[in-house]
């Protein structure tokens, strides 16, 4: 991990000491994590906006050509132009974090502007959360109608008591796995056993 020589701290090193497989058993300081990667994005935004700015305006001409993708081009141009806009999500939100915890010194100054393994790998970790949760969602949605048809007559148990049943400890999965974004952005390689 490449970090910036003679510049402040960094959110890594303000927050993490030794090895990221250690890291897991402290308690996360979110308020100082929140405030301190709100002041660096601050005191670098120049910085970032350079950054940013291709990836974002590439983001936002597909986004005008996918609300005419379906209607224009069809639902084949309509699922790559898709594809292609999650991958340029991809490459500014691992530009944002490895800017933010590492230093503006480990992103080239025009942002990461060509995909290599790092954000396949994040855009693989996104596909695969989202199928995750997609399908949990699904699980609760059935869950939630089946009790409706089962106690909803009676009026036995309350489906919202159901829905906050099941969508606690799906909330507190999300929690914890929405942390690989950041430590693939930085390099490195966890797994859902290690958030």
């Amino acid at each position: 991990m490449k970090r910036d020589e003679g510049v402040a701290e960094t959110t890594i090193d303000k927050f993490v000491s030794g090895n990221m497989q250690e890291y897991p058993h402290q308690p996360l300081p979110l308020k100082k994590i929140i405030k301190n990667s709100l002041s660096i994005t601050w005191e670098n935004k120049f910085s970032l906006f350079f950054t940013l700015i291709i990836p974002y305006s590439l983001a936002a001409f597909l986004a005008l050509m996918q609300i005419q993708s379906t209607s224009f081009y069809g639902p084949i141009a309509g699922f790559a132009i898709i594809s292609l806009s999650s991958l340029i999500s991809v490459l500014y939100t691992v530009s944002c974090h490895r800017f933010v915890l590492l230093g503006k010194s480990s992103v080239p100054f025009w942002g990461i502007l060509v995909p290599a393994k790092r954000e396949i790998r994040f855009w693989g970790w996104t596909i695969t959360l989202f199928l995750i949760f997609g399908i949990f969602g699904m699980l609760i949605a059935i869950a939630i109608g089946l009790t409706g048809l089962l106690f909803g007559l009676l009026k036995v148990i309350p489906q919202s008591f159901i829905f906050i049943l099941l969508v606690f400890p799906l909330g507190y999965l999300f929690s914890r796995w929405v942390l690989i974004f950041p430590a693939v952005a930085i390099d490195e390689r966890p797994g859902l056993a290690w958030a």
